[in-house]
């Protein structure tokens, strides 16, 4: 009976990725990269090698997403804090990374506020029976595309490197904020988005979302690709 119930599991995880290839293609992504690092054995340092556990972070949290949904278990709150544990990950790599002590405090309390902010709602949410809005996830994205903004300003002003195509955490940083800034709405207005009765509308914006995904582990790759190249290392 285990096996029979195993294999039925199995079954619907395969038919969940049929009916859904972009998914099963964005949740595999960061996984390629962890292999492409390791075939190639590309050294990465500093805020590369954050960026390479952001993808093993990535792939290991997105799997109990497809085990629930397989169990027909509703996943919606482990949804809502594995996005801001996501946009966390990657605020506190830029954190780590920026050198100006105020823009530091300035990160660190937004992080303790949005924290703070997101754990009230979540249980004021959980007392009336009501899924966590996504719209603070949407707060989260604001400010990573702030913080990449702010790299991007900075980068240029101090001219650190003679092309930027060649410095590879533009590239990482050009992938979060492409997919930081096109899916921002989506969350925002996730009535209408993720939360429309409508199945059609529904595949739409999370296929959508799942595109941007496989983009931002793209640009994330080439990233990794370019480690070996000669850059001067840069802090803003």
């Amino acid at each position: 009976m285990t096996i029979l119930a195993d294999l039925t599991f199995l079954k619907k995880i395969v038919r969940l990725a049929t009916h859904y290839p972009i998914l099963a293609v964005s949740t595999l992504m960061p996984l390629f990269l962890i292999i492409l690092v390791w075939v190639r054995k590309i050294r990465l340092k500093n805020e590369l090698k954050m960026m390479y556990w952001f993808c093993v972070f990535f792939f290991i949290s997105d799997l109990p997403l497809w085990i629930t949904t397989g169990l027909h278990i509703n996943n919606l709150s482990y949804f809502f804090f594995r996005e801001i544990a996501i946009q966390t990950f990657l605020i506190c790599i830029y954190y780590n990374i920026i050198s100006s002590s105020v823009k530091r405090k300035i990160i660190l309390t937004s992080l303790i506020s949005l924290g703070i902010i997101s754990i009230v709602i979540f249980f004021i949410s959980s007392y009336y029976h009501q899924e966590a809005p996504t719209q603070i996830n949407a707060v989260y994205k604001l400010v990573l595309i702030f913080i990449i903004f702010d790299y991007f300003h900075t980068l240029i002003s101090k001219k650190k490197t003679r092309s930027f195509s060649d410095y590879p955490f533009f590239w990482v940083s050009s992938g979060l904020f492409i997919a930081s800034t096109s899916s921002i709405f989506v969350y925002l207005f996730y009535n209408y988005t993720f939360l429309t009765p409508s199945i059609t509308f529904f595949k739409f914006f999370t296929q959508y979302v799942d595109v941007l995904v496989i983009l931002m582990f793209i640009f994330i790759g080439i990233g990794f690709t370019k480690a070996n190249q000669e850059t001067r290392h840069f802090s803003s």
